[in-house]
C-alpha cells in the first residue's frame, strides 16, 4: 500500500486542477511536494505523512482492516489571503471526494472517506525567513487494501 501522501498528492492533481496549477514535484508555482518543501518554487503545496490510528478490525468485515491514516496538507505562499484560500480549496476538494479507488498500486485502495481533524486551518508561523506565509491542515483517510 502506498504512503498516504502519495496517494493523496496523487488524486489530488486529477480533482483539483484549478487550485493545484503546477505538478508533482514540478518548478511551476502551486506544484505540490511529499514530504518535503523545497525552497523553490516559493508557491507550493506539500503533504507530509503523520501518525494514525490503530487499523479497525471490527468495523469493517473484509479480510483487509479499516486503516486510519492521518495526513498534513501545507501551503507556503508570498501573499497571506491566496495561500490560505488555495488550501482552503484543498481542503474542500479532498474532503467531498467521498468513496473512491486508487489503481496501479500494490494492492489497489479504496479510501473510504476524508476529513478534517478537528482543528481548523492553522498558521505554521507567522511567516518565514524569507517572508512567506504558510499554512496547515490536519486530515484523515480511512481506507483499506481491496480486496483481491
Amino acid at each position: 500500500m502506498n504512503s498516504v501522501s502519495l496517494d493523496i498528492a496523487d488524486k489530488f492533481l486529477s480533482v483539483a486542477p484549478t487550485v493545484v496549477s503546477g505538478t508533482k514535484g514540478g518548478t511551476a508555482d502551486w506544484s505540490i511536494f511529499i514530504n518535503s518543501q523545497p525552497t523553490k518554487p516559493v508557491n507550493v503545496f506539500s503533504v507530509w505523512d503523520t501518525p494514525g490510528r490503530p487499523p479497525s478490525y471490527s468495523f469493517d468485515k473484509s479480510k483487509n482492516p479499516l486503516k486510519y491514516s492521518a495526513f498534513q496538507l501545507r501551503t507556503r505562499g508570498t501573499n497571506h489571503d491566496t495561500s490560505r484560500a488555495k488550501l482552503e480549496a484543498a481542503v474542500k476538494a479532498l474532503v467531498q471526494l467521498g468513496r473512491f479507488l486508487i489503481t496501479g498500486s500494490d494492492p489497489d485502495v479504496i479510501y473510504m472517506n476524508i476529513s478534517e481533524t478537528g482543528s481548523d486551518i492553522i498558521p505554521l508561523t507567522e511567516q518565514d525567513n524569507k517572508d512567506n506565509f504558510l499554512w496547515a491542515a490536519n486530515l484523515t483517510a480511512i481506507r483499506r487494501e481491496k480486496d483481491a
